[in-house]
């Protein structure tokens, strides 16, 4: 076991006590020249430095100056923070006033405006049959209710009257009955309908009336239920 003589260290920690006292009381600052400048002693506030020097960029110099910050500012200097590393973007204030409007949160879809104007027209409401024809109330002998070139013609489907386009064929000309909107008008004007049973372009009347031609009487027209059509609807026939 060696034993270590502690003596010798001793002596010299009192040595070096006693010249720093010496020091501090020569004022602070030495002869010793550093980088051109005069060594200071290192401080953190003025309470570290004796009388007529002050604690300034972290080392004591003296009131009447200059006082000047040296190479290393020492430990009072530093804010401690760290540099945030962030990139100045380089753009410049464009100068416009905030609006305040909140972001909806809504993501861009991309898609470019068409430019097309709102015509401001009104939805009529009119339910589309899906056969080119508009349900209407009109008339199925005198075709009233619908615009020219439409006549009106009974819907099973539907169960209503519709207002669709009409054929040429004139009165008396071959037609097929499945296609009951084939016949036009007469030569008077008066509306054709193509007869199931002859096949025929005959005009248009009302049961129990007498407007056919002499000969023809006024046939009660039914659907395929068996239903009679709207308005005393009929066709003449002989």
């Amino acid at each position: 076991m060696r034993t270590v003589d502690a003596r010798p260290t001793l002596a010299l920690g009192l040595a070096w006590l006693v010249s720093m006292s010496l020091a501090l009381a020569a004022g602070c600052s030495t002869d010793r020249v550093v980088d051109g400048d005069s060594e200071r002693f290192a401080c953190f506030n003025n309470s570290d430095c004796v009388t007529n020097y002050s604690c300034f960029c972290g080392f004591c110099q003296p009131l009447g100056g200059p006082q000047r910050c040296l190479t290393d500012v020492g430990p009072a200097a530093d804010a401690g923070k760290a540099d945030s590393g962030a990139t100045d973007s380089g753009a410049t204030d464009s100068g416009a006033t905030d609006s305040g409007t909140t972001d909806s949160g809504t993501t861009d879809t991309g898609t470019t405006d068409t430019g097309t104007t709102d015509t401001g027209t009104t939805d009529t409401g009119t339910t589309d049959t899906g056969s080119g024809v508009t349900p209407a109330d009109c008339d199925p002998v005198d075709w009233s209710g619908c615009p020219a070139g439409q006549g009106c013609y009974w819907n099973d489907a539907i169960s209503k009257t519709v207002c669709q386009a009409h054929g040429a064929l004139g009165q008396n000309a071959s037609c097929d009955p499945s296609a009951l909107s084939s016949c036009g008008k007469s030569a008077s004007g008066a509306p054709l309908l193509c007869d199931g049973v002859d096949q025929k372009c005959y005009p248009l009347c009302r049961a129990g009336s007498s407007t056919c031609p002499a000969g023809e009487t006024c046939y009660a027209l039914q659907d395929a239920d068996k239903k009679p059509w709207p308005k005393q609807t009929g066709i003449c026939a002989k």
